[in-house]
């Protein structure tokens, strides 16, 4: 299988919007991979298995074409061991697969949903709080129209014109919130 398949079959999966995501995403796992061999001599992937380093012994072996004695020195080697999903996939068939890129591809989609309804539920906060700020607002100019509406009843000339005063920025408040309201 080349890597070229395997970007391909991620790209199926639907997880990756693109090809170099994938590619992206293959890369980092290979990278990672090797690294946890270099530095510590193991590296495991539940449920599929796991990956170490075996010291190999030096040893004499056999030139192929001259059948002649070769001495092989010690070497280190990465050996696999399948795990348990890995070790019952030829007896399921197909099927796993199938069920293994479907599972992946919900996950993808539950992750993507989620974070939609976390925007939006702090979309409707937002949107809450704004129409909340609106009323108490608009509450506020509601008393203190009242209250101007006393003094200017009592006589007082000068806060007839404060009120018209304040009753005009009163209003353009008033507008500006409940305009914003809507766009929450």
């Amino acid at each position: 299988m080349s890597k070229q398949m395997v970007v391909d079959g991620m790209l199926d999966s639907g997880v990756f919007a693109s090809r170099a995501a994938a590619e992206a995403a293959y890369d980092a796992v290979l990278d990672s991979l090797t690294e946890a061999l270099v530095q510590s001599g193991n590296a495991e992937l539940r449920p599929f298995g796991a990956f170490r380093v075996h010291e190999r012994k030096a040893r004499t072996g056999r030139n192929p074409r001259t059948g002649k004695p070769l001495a092989i020195p010690a070497h280190r080697v990465v050996v696999f061991r399948p795990g348990s999903a890995l070790r019952r996939a030829p007896e399921l068939g197909e099927d796993w697969l199938g069920v293994r890129t479907y599972t992946l591809l919900l996950d993808s989609q539950v992750r993507e949903i989620k974070d939609f309804l976390r925007r939006t539920q702090a979309q409707a906060k937002a949107g809450r709080l704004a129409r909340e700020a609106a009323e108490g607002l608009h509450r506020l100019t509601d008393e203190a129209s009242a209250r101007l509406k006393e003094y200017a009843q009592a006589g007082r000339p000068a806060w007839a014109e404060i009120k018209s005063g304040l009753e005009r920025a009163y209003g353009e408040l008033k507008t500006a919130f409940l305009k914003a309201k809507d766009k929450f």
